[in-house]
């Protein structure tokens, strides 16, 4: 593990996240075929320019199964702006982990990480997953102070 991450955790029912907007126009699922998965790449490559190379878009284009349970999309008037890539471990003991977390510039601030995470940890509460990490770059200080504030705490 690189030290220039930070790994942060929080108890599933502990996760505080502030009411979504009522926004109808914000949709989220999950991620279902081709087309919307070639769009989460471009929106992937725009959000995160330095963290894609040959072999994590390679990783992402494998991953296109007809249901990538996971991988959460948001789309506004049919267009996808945001995602949240997560998963499951279930050894040593069960936990979820984001991945990573992505909105197109122009729809931050318009509740679509809250929608997604909102989503997620609708999700693990019905799996009974009770604890989610994240890993986060330690120079990254506006999501770090944002996963804070959502109840994260340092573990490493």
């Amino acid at each position: 593990m690189s030290s220039a991450y930070l790994i942060l955790e929080v108890k599933v029912e502990d996760f505080v996240l502030p009411e979504p907007n009522k926004l109808e126009e914000i949709e989220i699922t999950t991620l279902s075929g081709t087309p919307e998965h070639n769009e989460l790449i471009s929106i992937f490559t725009e959000i995160f320019p330095n963290e894609i190379n040959q072999e994590k878009e390679g990783e992402l284009r494998t991953h296109k199964n007809p249901r990538w349970e996971g991988t959460y999309i948001a789309k506004m008037n049919g267009k996808l702006v945001g995602f949240l890539i997560t998963g499951i471990l279930v050894f040593p003991a069960p936990s979820a982990y984001i991945l990573y977390l992505g909105v197109i510039k122009e729809y931050r601030s318009k509740g679509v990480a809250r929608h997604l995470l909102n989503t997620f940890k609708n999700d693990l509460l019905k799996k009974k997953i009770p604890v989610i990490q994240a890993r986060i770059k330690k120079d990254n200080y506006v999501v770090l102070n944002y996963i804070k504030s959502l109840g994260f705490k340092l573990i490493n």
